[in-house]
């Protein structure tokens, strides 16, 4: 006999529904009868040939509802069932190399990450609609600064996002930007110069919005690109202005020249890493 779920597994995400229904292991722990606004299965971290009929194919199942979403996760035969409301989470992070990505979210509680193929990647973008519009309710814009970058500092990819982000998004500011340097021309040490040259160590860009509800970050994952390394990735972060207790600037420990611009929440801090030379850094303390 013919097993449907494995005959439809493969490294994608799917919508729970009478063709794709919930995976067997998990069936006795979502028993709640209200209309959901997505419900998703989220396949392990396995190739396909290594897979078979009767085996939990499945790591999650995320059930999201009007006010709260329960989080169902597999651990070994067992599943442990969260539930908390959109109010709780305080960040979100969504990140894409090629064919891998990761959508994490932060609550007061736990932080979820939850790996991913990008093929599905529409789905995880129903998921962050659906908290965003969720998470926070007021709207405060600070006293910020629009930036608009010269032409030149950002490459192509950035100045793109730049503009299409102010098109996407309604009301978002881009307050601060990074654009990429080669660390070889910060800071006063000539041997410290002299190794970032050799290693080609570079700042990467990175842009920063508000829109009185939320501020977003979009960068490319990391913070430096060393010699050797590709920079496929992108990132987006998310934070909710009202969950923010405070901002600093700090001169990066490692790095002479370099500032660390840090949003602190209730449970964690969040930093991205600036020029000293870059005026709209200082637009971080506004935000305070």
């Amino acid at each position: 006999m013919r097993n449907a779920e494995y005959d439809r597994f493969g490294p994608w995400i799917l919508e729970i529904t009478e063709t794709d229904p919930l995976p067997p292991l998990f069936i006795p722990y979502a028993t709640r009868k209200d209309a959901s606004l997505l419900s998703i299965k989220i396949p392990r971290p396995i190739d396909r040939r290594s897979a078979t009929p009767g085996m939990n194919l499945y790591d999650y199942v995320l059930n999201m509802y009007k006010d709260d979403f329960d989080i169902l996760r597999r651990e070994g035969e067992e599943v442990v069932k969260d539930n908390f409301n959109y109010c709780d989470i305080f960040c979100i992070k969504n990140s894409e190399v090629l064919l891998n990505g990761s959508l994490s979210l932060f609550t007061k509680d736990d932080n979820y990450t939850f790996p991913y193929n990008t093929v599905s990647s529409d789905i995880i973008y129903k998921i962050i609609h659906i908290v965003r519009e969720r998470y926070t309710k007021a709207e405060n814009m600070p006293s910020l600064n629009e930036i608009t970058p010269e032409d030149g500092e950002l490459d192509f990819y950035f100045s793109t996002l730049a503009s299409a982000e102010k098109e996407k998004e309604t009301g978002f500011k881009l307050f601060s930007y990074q654009s990429r340097i080669k660390l070889n021309q910060v800071g006063k040490s000539g041997l410290r110069n002299l190794f970032n040259l050799i290693i080609s160590k570079q700042l990467m860009e990175s842009l920063h919005f508000c829109n009185g509800r939320e501020v977003k970050i979009i960068g490319k994952g990391r913070d430096f690109k060393y010699i050797g390394q590709t920079d496929y990735g992108k990132e987006d972060c998310y934070i909710p202005l009202e969950k923010i207790t405070g901002t600093e600037i700090a001169a990066n420990s490692s790095n002479p020249g370099l500032l660390d611009c840090i949003i602190h929440t209730a449970d964690k801090s969040f930093t991205t890493i600036m020029s000293a030379e870059n005026p709209t850094a200082a637009e971080y303390l506004k935000l305070n």
